[in-house]
């Protein structure tokens, strides 16, 4: 049973969050001064809830407190000994030094945008990290008349609400959830998706049989990333590199999974469609990669992994995309990723 992610009650005890860290203008992170965070989980994670506020017009009238904890000191926020982190009354409580689920729930509940469990966390899902592994896709019926808090009523519900967002556009869907609450029968539901959305839900659950399966990291909207200003081409090349120095404001992490990985992104956009030439250079200490994604969903969905030192062809249609720098937290070492046109001189 996955509870790591559950939308979780206060448990009424007398925890006391870490000190502040960092203040934005959206987001007030809460860490103790010995703990390692990048700089973009500070940064980042203010821009992401003010993305997200925006796309669902949401005003914020006070900043997001984000604190980050040791698993037993998160006990006493979340209702769950297993969780990594939850959201209480709009604020965060963390394991992770980034968690974007857990903050999309936060700018939901600031903006009224309810919904019921399966439809909350589907939403929360779809706009998560992306970092969970790949779950089975179970039917969707069951999720939403009875959302079971299992992986992959988490993995299936997020699947769904990204085609729903893909179908009628994240503001509307933001107004269906308004209307919506937890303890709403699947009847209600449905008459709600009606009125704001002008079909029946069961046709849309019908047609979510032709929504192909993802990974969570292409299926989810990726507002940060694909939000940034592209970086420009070099005739047929487009080149770009990072030491991904966890101080920098564009570094996030590190994500304690084994290993502490840390990351930062650019992104680019291709005019015209074609065959490419990426490749990723540079002599890095210890586990590094770069990662190509295109901006899109399952229905069109692109992930490249390019190693240090290796290079792969691929057809990429026109659109944007982002490229993901990952390497070891304090590991030595530039990457360097290049995009050039089959056939051209690098």
């Amino acid at each position: 049973m996955q509870t790591s992610l559950v939308l979780a009650l206060a448990t009424g005890c007398s925890e006391e969050i870490p000190p502040v860290r960092w203040t934005g203008a959206s987001l007030v992170y809460h860490a103790e001064p010995s703990d390692t965070v990048c700089g973009g989980s500070f940064s980042l994670q203010d821009a992401y809830v003010r993305q997200l506020s925006d796309l669902l017009q949401v005003e914020l009238d006070q900043p997001i407190a984000f604190s980050l904890l040791g698993s037993g000191a998160l006990e006493g926020f979340c209702d769950s000994d297993t969780a990594i982190g939850c959201e209480v009354e709009s604020d965060v409580y963390s394991t992770r030094r980034v968690h974007f689920h857990e903050l999309a729930h936060a700018v939901a509940k600031r903006g009224g945008v309810h919904g019921t469990e399966a439809f909350r966390e589907g939403f929360a899902e779809a706009l998560s990290n992306g970092l969970e592994p790949g779950q089975p896709r179970i039917p969707i019926e069951p999720v939403l008349r009875d959302f079971a808090y299992m992986d992959e009523d988490y993995y299936t519900a997020g699947l769904f609400l990204r085609f729903i967002v893909e179908r009628h556009g994240l503001e509307n869907i933001g107004e269906f959830l308004r209307r919506t609450s937890r303890d709403d029968s699947f009847d209600v539901v449905g008459r709600d998706f009606l009125e704001v959305l002008g079909e029946p839900l069961t046709t849309a659950m019908a047609d979510f049989d032709q929504y192909p399966s993802c990974p969570a990291w292409s299926n989810r909207l990726a507002i940060v990333e694909c939000g940034l200003a592209p970086s420009p081409w070099q005739g047929t090349s487009w080149k770009a590199e990072s030491a991904v120095n966890c101080s920098d404001e564009d570094v996030l992490g590190p994500l304690v999974d084994g290993k502490s990985l840390v990351w930062t992104t650019r992104s680019l956009v291709v005019d015209t469609p074609g065959e490419f030439i990426a490749r990723t250079e540079g002599t890095v200490e210890g586990d590094a990669t770069v990662r190509l994604t295109r901006c899109a969903s399952c229905w069109d969905a692109l992930d490249l992994t390019v190693l240090p030192g290796r290079e792969k062809q691929v057809a990429l249609p026109a659109g944007r995309y982002y490229v993901t720098f990952i390497k070891e937290l304090d590991k030595a070492g530039i990457l360097k990723f290049h995009l050039d046109t089959a056939g051209s001189t690098p």
